[in-house]
């Protein structure tokens, strides 16, 4: 599949859930994919000249590590054109942003506490747009729910 896209996860150097899904469901790739990785450090800022990791892992994959303090305000799509056009250049425009969100199921699994399980269910369910708190541009993003049984 020609383009690029940016896979949006937590957890540096390991494969997104949402990479995996949509590798299953449409059976291809983009011709470039960036793994993204948003870090908050334990600072209240973090300077541009420190914002973003970048390393090649071949065949045209990049993993890219942002970090932020905790008083920022994650703004994905411009740092990603700000600090990585000159390894992975691509058009920001023309950028496919895909996260993952969980979708909690309550079981009768033992474990939690059933009240709990419902609890967390709802919150996680009232939760906000991942999308909107990283600046990703709604008409470029594309979120995959992965079921999660508690």
């Amino acid at each position: 599949m020609a383009g690029k896209s940016a896979y949006l996860f937590a957890t540096p150097f390991l494969t997104p859930p949402s990479l995996i899904a949509n590798l299953r469901h449409n059976d291809s790739l983009h011709e470039t994919v960036l793994l993204v990785a948003i870090m908050t450090e334990r600072r209240p800022r973090v300077p541009p000249a420190r914002r973003a990791e970048i390393h090649d892992l071949g065949h045209s994959f990049h993993q890219v590590v942002l970090h932020y303090g905790f008083m920022q305000q994650p703004g994905v799509p411009r740092d990603l054109v700000e600090h990585c056009a000159d390894h992975a250049p691509f058009n920001p425009r023309s950028l496919s942003y895909f996260i993952g969100r969980e979708s909690v199921r309550v079981t009768a699994r033992p474990g939690m506490a059933r009240w709990r399980e419902y609890l967390f269910a709802f919150i996680s369910r009232n939760s906000g747009s991942t999308a909107k708190y990283f600046g990703l541009p709604l008409d470029q993003t594309v979120e995959l729910r992965l079921g999660v049984e508690l």
